[in-house]
């Protein structure tokens, strides 16, 4: 099921356990164990920093992926850390972005020589040969603006919101990933009856529909915190945009330092989170068709050549060759 779920071919195994209790993550590690003793790689790979652990019975060269930098993991997760980065047998640290290299620095004092910055990716999937529009037998024949992803504080969702009371002259809004109670779950009292929530779709569906939209957007703002409650805007690396540049469509998103670390004004349109104005005047830029050809084509071809799930594989086993 997890595998046609994400529309992705069958092969390799994934061993885990399906035990969800207090004992999870003392399980995690002894099936890690179990793991190694069973296929005595060559050398790990590992997002789990706790379950990591099991390397110190084997002395794998290890290579530790983080997402969060240190001061924001869990004080086991802490512990757990820095106990991995004084061994000889962790080989690098992993991280999803610059500025992430630059907070592990600081905050551990490693050895830039140990880290690795590969950020996020998306696959490139064409459904255009499987779509059949639900769009085609409504009334909405302006230009489609799309937003795939959570409806929560610090996505943008109120600046989408009022957008699409301000341009609907012009534009058609969706959102994929909620439904308008949602919306009063985050402050929107009057959700706008020109936004068109969608509701929750399956990987596949929703990746069917960002090929329907015209322009997506990533409106990102300070505000963004994950479930745990931990505020990740600095040193994110969204795949939601990886996965809008795989559709060549032209994008808006936040003007935010982390995301020029990966796109350009080549590949997008930049705007001020915290600035409407801003988010109206590129999308009526956009009404421009070679604009939005020209955008997207370029953002596409920057994925093709950076940023696929096949180019980050390469680059870390290139990388682990090296060492």
């Amino acid at each position: 099921k997890l595998f046609s779920y994400y529309s992705i071919d069958n092969h390799f195994k994934i061993s885990g356990n399906k035990l969800f209790n207090r004992f999870l993550l003392i399980i995690n590690l002894v099936h890690t164990f179990k793991t190694i003793i069973k296929f005595n790689p060559d050398y790990v790979y590992s997002r789990s920093i706790f379950s990591s652990l099991a390397n110190l019975f084997f002395n794998k060269p290890l290579y530790l992926e983080i997402h969060k930098r240190p001061g924001d993991l869990s004080l086991l997760n802490k512990w757990s850390f820095r106990i991995l980065i004084k061994l000889k047998s962790t080989k690098s640290v992993i991280v999803i972005s610059k500025k992430l290299q630059e907070l592990l620095i600081k905050e551990t004092n490693i050895d830039i020589g140990k880290t690795l910055v590969l950020h996020d990716g998306a696959t490139i999937e064409n459904y255009s040969g499987l779509i059949k529009s639900n769009f085609e037998n409504q009334d909405y024949k302006k230009l489609k603006v799309g937003y795939v992803g959570s409806i929560g504080r610090g996505r943008g969702i109120e600046l989408i919101n009022d957008l699409s009371i301000q341009l609907n002259n012009d534009f058609d809004f969706f959102i994929v990933g909620g439904v308008q109670e949602d919306l009063r779950k985050i402050g929107i009292d009057n959700p706008s009856t020109y936004l068109n929530c969608l509701g929750y779709l399956s990987y596949k569906n929703a990746s069917l529909k960002l090929e329907q939209f015209d322009i997506l957007l990533a409106p990102y703002n300070n505000n963004l915190k994950l479930s745990s409650g931990t505020n990740t805007i600095d040193y994110m690396s969204p795949l939601k945009v990886f996965e809008y540049m795989s559709k060549g469509k032209p994008i808006i998103v936040s003007d935010l330092p982390v995301l020029r670390e990966i796109l350009s004004d080549e590949t997008v349109l930049f705007a001020d989170p915290n600035e409407k104005s801003e988010w109206v005047e590129k999308l009526n830029k956009l009404l421009d068709k070679e604009l939005r050809d020209k955008l997207g084509s370029n953002a596409l071809s920057l994925l093709k050549k950076e940023f696929t799930w096949d180019v980050r594989v390469r680059k870390i086993l290139d990388y682990i060759n090296k060492n």
